[in-house]
């Protein structure tokens, strides 16, 4: 299990920066924030992705249905410049206890 930091250990204020030695690096879980708050992590998301699954630290599907609805932005990887997403209103789309769909 990684997780990647959001700010140095040694002081909470200086970003802390992830760079990889090798192509073949692969981050299976990325932190997905609401934008005051995290809300865990996404499993395995890919670019093209139409939905998110969300899993808590022990890799277990997580629920985010009380604190998310349809219709809100997600930030995904950090919580400042991570890419936003608009939880689908398309009522036909699925939006499960482990399933967050994109609009």
């Amino acid at each position: 299990e990684s997780h990647l930091s959001l700010c140095s250990k040694d002081d909470a204020l200086e970003p802390a920066t992830f760079f990889s030695d090798s192509a073949s690096s692969i981050i299976d879980e990325l932190p997905v924030f609401i934008l005051d708050t995290s809300l865990g992590a996404a499993k395995s998301p890919s670019t093209g992705d139409s939905f998110i699954r969300t899993v808590d630290a022990s890799g277990f599907y997580k629920d985010t249905r009380g604190r998310l609805r349809r219709g809100d932005l997600i930030r995904i990887g950090h919580p400042d410049t991570g890419e936003t997403f608009r939880v689908s209103t398309d009522l036909s789309r699925d939006f499960t206890d482990s399933i967050i769909p994109f609009g």
